[in-house]
């Protein structure tokens, strides 16, 4: 593509330029002024002569004058030094010189016959008291510095005063050669790099590949430069991290999550340039603010093609229209059926890139509920340096998803079922993060929500469906099964970008913690009951902390105070200011087995699709939302329905097949070890099974 030269700058770049080059010859008239004193100085000296009348200033500068002096006005002292540069005091006294009187000798008058003040130094004492010198002829040199501005230093002394110091010009100082250097010098630096930067945009050299910039739209906006993206922690005390150390980090070492310290913003222009992109392109463009200078703009488009590839639909995640205005956006055409493999499949090749440059290993410790599980352990099952260890509650997960995972039986991947709940699991992987035992001996790593770069992924789909149905120009509503909150916080951080996002819509099942926390600030854990849904048995959200922080005005030490507090009581109410904030952007609603059933039967018989009980769970909340009618409604699809066959069946009749490239999972062999809901033998058998960092 042509990249034209940005003209604007370039005349901003010229002026500046223009003003430090003149800057620059200013200082050089200086220093000939300087140099040109110097010379009239020494000839006067040497000359020894009187000019006949008090000449203009400045010109008169270090010139020797004979004046007549006929009347005085006022005496002062000044401090100063004499000839010998001892310390005392020089005389001062106002002189009328020149002017129409008779008594002034016709050789002192001035032509015009103006009366001239001047300020005349008469001599040196040591003592500060008053001289009586009433006036005359008097001859001295023009002094153009010092607290008394221009005056004439006598020469002889007058009134029997002593000698004043001798004015000499090169007491001044005379930096103005160096000045004019330095002017000069600024002036080739700023044409120098911008001539260097303005090759690099032409070349396409610049911040992003010619691939990432179809249509020649500008950066995306954000605070920083957008070579450096600086990540930081909800509860404040934790260090700043890049990209490359967050991915790797996932948790916080103060126990809070990583948030990127302002959110990076997109015009309306650069959200219509995202239409019509390839996913792969549109993901590198949407996430390279966040990235950083963690990877080149070419690599982190690498990255995504090779992720996204694996996909079994061109459109990686299709918009499927089900009637006037609601649509279903189609998660699940990864590996392993569900929407965890759009984040993870990235995930897992950005551990392999940030590993290799290190020579480091990475132990990955994870929960799941059901699907992150299965993503994760495909999107790293046999890659270099990483060791995973999944823990998911035994008889809480479908027979599909434990198969996803169990019968991968790559040497790096471990999983354990564990007795308890997912909240259970959840809770020990944070206390792995926190304890030195284990961190001290292997490098510990996320890929649930609580990695960062995970919810960056699931950022890119919002924009993809944003762009086709007509944003930036028309504002979107979407409705997101979620249990954990990731895959909604997803969309608010889109929202903060510039995506124009009406509402949020967050549908849980009977767990249902997090819509008693938005409809009534209560967030209280409960007992977790097991659903069709057993992505969403969850009582605990952990990336709910995500929007407290930045829905609370972003402070750490408060953030960490209230979470402390739920951690100890396991309950919490919102502050006014998080309510308030939360309810502009998000609406929420519950779901029993009931309501969930009928969904996934209206999805069957009036729109001839076959959804699974999370997907339809969003689907009864945007059907319920009230959004206005000229707004679209997009539910987020997040699980293909042959991985709830059962459940599905029951309310629709249909038993949904799985696709072919999974269709002899019941065939393969199971892996798995069996282990009480109890840290220190969890924490027993990771630390049996990995590898420790170098």
């Amino acid at each position: 593509m042509i990249r034209r030269i940005p003209i604007f700058a370039t005349l901003v770049v010229l002026v500046a330029v223009g003003i430090m080059i003149r800057l620059g010859f200013w200082q050089i008239d200086r220093l000939h002024q300087k140099e040109a004193l110097i010379a009239r100085y020494h000839a006067a000296q040497a000359d020894q002569g009187f000019s006949a009348i008090w000449p203009d200033l400045p010109e008169a500068a270090y010139m020797r004058v004979q004046e007549y002096c006929r009347k005085t006005s006022r005496w002062s002292a000044v401090s100063g030094r004499n000839a010998q540069g001892e310390a005392g005091w020089a005389h001062v006294v106002r002189c009328e010189i020149g002017g129409p009187w008779p008594d002034t000798p016709p050789d002192m008058r001035t032509t015009d016959n103006v009366i001239r003040p001047a300020d005349v130094v008469i001599g040196w004492s040591r003592s500060p008291h008053e001289i009586q010198w009433k006036g005359g002829v008097l001859a001295g040199t023009v002094v153009p510095s010092g607290d008394l501005g221009f005056h004439i230093v006598a020469d002889p002394p007058l009134a029997g005063l002593q000698a004043n110091a001798k004015p000499d010009p090169n007491d001044i100082p005379n930096n103005h050669f160096a000045y004019a250097v330095q002017w000069f010098l600024f002036a080739a630096s700023a044409l120098v790099i911008y001539a260097i930067a303005l090759r690099k945009r032409l070349r396409g050299g610049g911040d992003r590949p010619p691939s990432l910039c179809r249509g020649g739209l500008p950066a995306p906006r954000h605070p920083a430069n957008r070579a450096h993206m600086e990540y930081i922690s909800t509860r404040g005390s934790a260090p700043a991290l890049d990209f490359e150390n967050v991915t790797l980090a996932g948790l916080a070492s103060d126990g809070g999550l990583y948030l990127p310290r302002e959110w990076p913003r997109f015009s309306a222009a650069e959200i219509a340039g995202l239409a019509g992109l390839p996913y792969a392109e549109l993901a590198a463009r949407v996430m390279q603010p966040f990235v950083g200078n963690s990877l080149t703009p070419e690599k982190l488009l690498e990255l995504c093609e090779r992720a996204y590839g694996r996909f079994s639909h061109e459109a990686v995640t299709p918009l499927v229209q089900l009637d006037q205005r609601h649509w279903l956006l189609e998660l699940f055409h990864g590996p392993t059926l569900a929407f965890k493999d759009v984040a993870l499949q990235l995930l897992g090749l950005l551990f392999e890139e940030f590993l290799s440059r290190r020579d480091d290993r990475l132990t990955i410790v994870g929960a799941t509920s059901g699907d992150t599980g299965s993503a994760a352990i495909d999107a790293v099952a046999g890659r270099a340096g990483i060791d995973i260890f999944m823990l998911h509650p035994r008889g809480r997960v479908s027979d599909v998803q434990r198969r996803q995972m169990t019968t991968v039986l790559a040497p790096n991947v471990h999983n354990i079922a564990i007795e308890g709940s997912f909240d259970d699991a959840q809770a020990m992987v944070k206390r792995m993060f926190n304890d030195s035992a284990m961190t001290g001996r292997f490098n510990i790593g996320a890929v649930n929500s609580i990695n960062w770069a995970r919810l960056m992924a699931q950022v890119v789909y919002y924009f993809a469906v944003g762009v086709q149905l007509g944003a930036p120009h028309r504002r979107i509503a979407f409705s997101v099964p979620t249990g954990n909150f990731g895959d909604v916080f997803a969309g608010y951080v889109a929202q903060k970008m510039g995506l124009p996002v009406e509402r949020l819509i967050v549908a849980t099942n009977v767990n249902d913690i997090l819509h008693r926390a938005l409809s009534d600030g209560d967030y209280s854990q409960g007992a977790v009951t097991p659903t069709a849904a057993p992505s969403m048995d969850i009582q605990v959200s952990s990336n709910f902390e995500r929007l407290l922080f930045d829905a609370g005005g972003r402070d750490g030490a408060a953030m960490a105070a209230q979470m402390h507090g739920f951690e100890v009581t396991k309950a919490m109410r919102l502050t006014n200011a998080q309510r308030q904030s939360a309810a502009a952007i998000f609406s929420s609603a519950r779901a029993d087995a009931a309501a969930m059933s009928a969904a996934m039967r209206w999805a069957s018989d009036q729109c001839g699709e076959v959804i699974d009980p999370h997907t339809a769970i969003g689907l009864h909340a945007a059907r319920a939302s009230g959004i206005a009618a000229d707004v679209p409604v997009v539910t987020l699809a997040t699980a293909h329905p042959a991985k709830f066959p059962d459940a599905v069946e029951a309310a629709t009749g249909v038993h949904p097949a799985l696709p072919a490239r999974v269709g002899d999972l019941f065939e393969r062999e199971e892996r798995y070890a069996e282990l009480p809901g109890d840290y220190d033998a969890i924490a027993a058998y990771v630390a049996q099974h990995a590898t420790p960092s170098a």
